[in-house]
C-alpha cells in the first residue's frame, strides 16, 4: 500500500526522532515495524486470554528489532 498517514503531531515527532538517531532508516521503516507489532499482538490475542485466565504471568513474546544501519561515509 503507498500513500500517505496522518499521525498526531507527538507522534510524527516520535517517528522522526526514531529516524534520526538511527534507529529505523525511514519514516517508512517504522511505520512497517509498528504494523508487525500490531500483528503479532492480534496473532497472539487467543494464547493471551487463555494464559490471563489461568492467571499466568508469562510476558508477551519479544518483537524482532530492525538492525541498525550505518550511513554511506
Amino acid at each position: 500500500m503507498r500513500g500517505t498517514i496522518e499521525l498526531e503531531e507527538d507522534d510524527e515527532a516520535f517517528v522522526t526522532s526514531l529516524v534520526a538517531v538511527g534507529r529505523y532508516e525511514s519514516p517508512d521503516a517504522v511505520i512497517q515495524q509498528a504494523v508487525k507489532l500490531v500483528r503479532l499482538r492480534k496473532n497472539d490475542a487467543p494464547s493471551c486470554m487463555l494464559r490471563s485466565r489461568a492467571g499466568s504471568r508469562m510476558p508477551m513474546p519479544a518483537a524482532s528489532r530492525q538492525p541498525k544501519r550505518s550511513s554511506p561515509s
